[in-house]
């Protein structure tokens, strides 16, 4: 993979500054620009700049201004844009392929068809923190089509794997303001189902050491207070002493409960998740109209094929919008995934669980894309 960047910090500067609308003249050694009212108050400078390269020069490692680009830089989420092309996309053999691919029980099914199209995903990518007694902090990411709100299996280390030379193209494109406005919420519970994996070792960790602390707690009052108890027919004791004794025995348990509380809040867990970085990506791929029937009733899906993964995408399920490449029909023929099979949240009524899905008109949206060149079959 090829990425065109800055090779250098007077580089970085200039792309940022004029990425914020200034007007940027560099020389060898110089850079001078012309900064949108705003942003030289964010930045704390003159709207006319003139920085020269070097440590103590203004354009060095460890100036005050540099910092500031840098935390401005960093401040939004960083969006990307990639397109694809491909020299040859599956025509044909799609039959076999679902067959092989997509399994419904109680189905059959047949092609009626297929057609290239123009895929759309998003690639999003976030970091989480998750703090209780100890922290865990990393990042997770998901790849779903951009129409389905589907993860495609595969397709970020085939993306990865795959050789292409980042452009930044100036101008409108297809992305739309309303579909990612859409697509996000889904996302988000992608990202959130994927954050509780990436940190279940860590919640295991914790609740194993909640229990055991809670077990040494117990243990412990339960010790003291036989200890107390025994106390009590020492010879010698006042009434007065023995009463106070009683009396703290008496407070032991709900004093163990505090402390149990206590516990609980320490290694309650806490985890933060914020967005980190955005791909809007575009490629052809094939899209393939196929007719299930149960008895007499019949429906259309319709299936994408991904020239990267070089398989169909999984299907979105009617009842909880998850991908599925094993289900089921429901009398009323809503496609379903093994969980939401035994009753349909469709027909059910379910509005916890209702299908997620995207559907929007294109508008034009200004974002940076980036071109690029695979192979597929």
């Amino acid at each position: 993979m090829r990425c065109e960047a800055p090779p250098d910090l007077a580089g970085f500067v200039a792309t940022f500054l004029e990425q914020q609308g200034a007007v940027v003249e560099r020389q060898p050694d110089s850079l001078e620009a012309i900064l949108p009212a705003a942003l030289a108050t964010t930045l704390g400078t003159s709207e006319h700049l003139q920085l020269a390269e070097g440590a103590g020069a203004g354009l060095g490692f460890g100036s005050l201004l540099l910092e500031r680009l840098v935390t401005e830089a960093l401040a939004g989420l960083p969006v990307a844009g990639c397109r694809l092309s491909f020299e040859y996309v599956k025509t044909q053999g799609f039959d076999r392929l679902v067959a092989e691919q997509l399994f419904l029980s109680r189905a059959k099914g047949q092609v009626k068809g297929q057609a290239r199209a123009l895929g759309q995903y998003l690639w999003l990518t976030a970091r989480y923190l998750a703090a209780s007694d100890e922290q865990r902090e990393g990042q997770v990411s998901v790849l779903a089509n951009l129409e389905t709100g589907v993860p495609v299996p595969d397709m970020a280390e085939r993306l990865l794997q795959t050789p292409k030379d980042y452009v930044l193209e100036p101008g409108p494109t297809a992305w739309t303001a309303g579909r990612l406005d859409r697509l996000l919420p889904i996302l988000d519970r992608r990202i959130h189902q994927a954050v509780t994996a990436a940190i279940e070792p860590f919640v295991a960790s914790m609740t194993r050491r909640l229990h055991r602390d809670l077990a040494s707690l117990k243990e412990y009052y339960t010790s003291l207070g036989r200890e107390m108890t025994r106390g009590l027919a020492r010879a010698g004791l006042s009434d007065a002493l023995r009463q106070d004794r009683q009396a703290k025995i008496e407070a032991l348990p709900q004093e163990l409960a505090r402390k149990e509380e206590d516990l609980v809040k320490k290694y309650s867990l806490r985890v933060a998740v914020q967005p980190a970085a955005v791909m809007l990506i575009q490629m052809p791929v094939a899209r393939v109209l196929y007719e299930v029937a149960v008895g007499r009733a019949k429906k259309d899906l319709s299936l994408t094929y991904n020239p990267l993964t070089k398989a169909l995408e999984p299907v979105a399920c009617e009842g909880c919008g998850g991908g599925l490449t094993r289900g089921q029909l429901c009398p009323a023929m809503h496609l379903l995934c093994p969980a939401c099979g035994p009753r349909c949240p469709r027909c059910a009524g379910d509005p916890a669980r209702r299908p997620l899905t995207v559907k929007d008109e294109p508008q034009n949206v200004q974002q940076g894309t980036a071109k690029g060149k695979g192979t597929g079959n």
